[in-house]
């Protein structure tokens, strides 16, 4: 209404971007499409609660601290807190003019803005919203510098990223937005920049995650990775302190910097409770390096991974059975630090819990093939002792796994030993299962990724395509292309369509991150690049994929592009282009 005068509907288009670098920003636009003048008064509520990550996850129940009136001064709105750690914590709103009205609710702050817009005329409310530590504020661009210097990195990224074009338009969607949603990961810190594991709940660095998800893109952008292992050797844990589960030459798990953590009420500072870190840390480094043979940061990191090795056989292997096991031993620590890290999530196949110290067989694996990558960088710095003794570790240990993981009676690996040695039995079909369970019956795309590429190595190229395309197909009925953390774990029916899963980040790293592995696993991409090559074992596309084309992928310090092409149950490829001396080879 305008002064008792209706304003007809559809004539007033208000249009809301938000902005985040460093701090929030918000503009918000009104545009009057009507041939007369009208008045709008637009009310808008503040507040904030300045609870820690673990309250808003219901982790934690009690809260202390202190709460501050808000304060309005002029065009400026002010909350603050004090908190667990004794630390102020500030909310500042600049509203960019003075409102016309301020009314204070319970912790809470409501302005009105009269706007009086004549025929045709377009008017702007501009808040930036900054988080304030110990009273330290920092500088920031106005508006639209931080949109311009925003989407510059975008453009950075995307030029630094592998161009992949397909005829499927759908899938070059997913790709697209699994590239962009990366991108709106990747958080720049004091310490290094990292892949953020997933919005809303994991907007920090963890180690599995992160590790991960940087081993998915390598196809797509090696930095990442780089980048993830300097952050993570930086933390690498240097003394045995149980409260943080962390001991020498272990990789974190996660840290948090939040009131919470600097109080030590939570480990997080940062928290090691993760069995696979460290393997998957080595197994990075050495895929890695294979990319890229990248020796300047090879011998940067030398020190940290003969550290994190000698965790594995000192640390890692708790009883000297040659198995890497866990057991929690921090009181805020997790029951399971493997990447299914739910209170019970391994279980036995009548449904009780296992017992631990618990060795999972997937980590038996990273160990394996971490052991096989790092003696492939010895060999490349001479270190031939070395890469010996690690290559006959690895051999050992397949031959220990296969006699204690393997269960004849199920024709099927244990998921575990637990802490008496007995073969952890359970599979789908097991009392524990259940469709709606964070880890006993949901659907992860990054594990499926993981299996699909593990499936293509064992030379089953169909069984891969028929993930890669349960995942794509899955892909299509969420909201923007957008892969979540996980689905429910319902029979596929149709016309039926996933079910999602309510407390899913999305996006989230390792899911985003998916799509990219799926596609190097249809293609049969690897690298060596110390030795200069590009290998390709038989790329196997699916039916809805005719041609993919990569441009500008790297391999060392090459450049090449490729076209791949479907004739029938047949995939072939040939080279665009090349910059550098790779060289391509075919595989079988």
């Amino acid at each position: 209404m305008d002064g008792g005068v209706e304003i007809p509907a559809q004539t007033l288009n208000i249009r809301r971007t938000r902005v985040i670098k460093d701090r929030l920003y918000e503009r918000i636009r009104f545009k009057n499409y009507n041939d007369h003048r009208i008045h709008v008064r637009v009310n808008f509520e503040f507040g904030s609660d300045f609870a820690d990550i673990f309250h808003v996850r219901g982790l934690l129940h009690e809260r202390t601290g202190t709460f501050y009136r808000p304060v309005v001064e002029g065009q400026t709105i002010t909350f603050a807190h004090t908190g667990e750690d004794g630390l102020l914590r500030q909310t500042a709103i600049d509203l960019g003019t003075a409102p016309s009205v301020v009314e204070y609710g319970i912790g809470s702050v409501r302005v009105s803005f009269d706007l009086d817009l004549v025929g045709h005329q377009t008017k702007l409310l501009s808040f930036v919203i900054e988080p304030i530590v110990a009273g330290v504020e920092r500088e920031g661009p106005a508006f639209d510098v931080a949109v311009h210097e925003l989407r510059r990195s975008y453009d950075e990224w995307d030029h630094e990223c592998t161009s992949i074009y397909t005829d499927n338009e759908v899938f070059n969607t997913l790709l697209q937005r699994g590239r962009r949603d990366l991108r709106a990961l990747l958080t720049d810190t004091p310490d290094g920049r990292y892949i953020a594991a997933g919005i809303p709940w994991y907007v920090a660095a963890f180690g599995r995650d992160s590790l991960m998800t940087a081993h998915q893109i390598l196809m797509l952008n090696p930095a990442p990775a780089r980048d993830t292992l300097r952050l993570l050797a930086r933390f690498q844990g240097d003394r045995v302190d149980e409260w943080r589960d962390e001991e020498p030459g272990k990789i974190l798990h996660e840290i948090r910097t939040g009131a919470l953590a600097n109080a030590a009420i939570v480990p997080h500072t940062p928290y090691y409770g993760s069995i696979d870190s460290t393997p998957l840390f080595l197994m990075l480094f050495g895929t890695y390096f294979k990319w890229t043979n990248d020796r300047a940061f090879a011998e940067e990191m030398m020190p940290h991974v003969d550290r994190a090795l000698e965790w594995i056989d000192r640390y890692g292997d708790m009883d000297g059975d040659g198995f890497v096991e866990y057991q929690r031993r921090s009181r805020r620590g997790l029951d399971n630090q493997g990447w299914k890290d739910s209170y019970n999530s391994i279980v036995n196949a009548d449904g009780s819990l296992a017992e631990p110290p618990i060795a999972l067989s997937e980590v038996q694996g990273y160990v394996y093939l971490a052991k096989l990558r790092i003696a492939d960088v010895y060999d490349a710095f001479d270190r031939e002792r070395d890469a010996v003794a690690l290559r006959e570790q690895a051999h050992e240990l397949k031959k220990r796994f296969n006699e204690a993981f393997w269960v004849p009676e199920d024709s099927f690996y244990a998921v575990a030993l637990d802490g008496k040695k007995r073969p952890v039995r359970s599979v789908t079909s097991n009392p524990a299962h259940g469709m709606l369970s964070y880890h006993n019956g949901t659907v992860w795309p990054h594990d499926n990724a993981l299996i699909a590429a593990g499936l293509k190595r064992y030379g089953y190229h169909k069984q891969t395509n028929r993930i890669a395309t349960a995942i794509f197909d899955a892909a299509v009925f969420v909201d923007y292309m957008r892969l979540p953390e996980l689905f429910c774990g319902f029979t596929r029916r149709t016309p039926n369509q996933p079910v999602s899963y309510p407390v899913a980040c999305s996006p989230q790293a390792w899911a985003a991150g998916s799509p990219f592995l799926l596609l190097q696993a249809m293609l049969g991409l690897s690298a060596r690049a110390p030795e200069n090559l590009l290998t390709i074992n038989s790329p196997v596309l699916p039916a809805w994929l005719n041609w993919v084309e990569l441009r500008n992928l790297r391999v060392g310090d090459s450049l090449i592009s490729l076209v791949f092409r479907r004739e029938g149950e047949m995939t072939g490829f040939s080279m665009i282009s090349k910059e550098g001396s790779v060289r391509v080879i075919m595989e079988e």
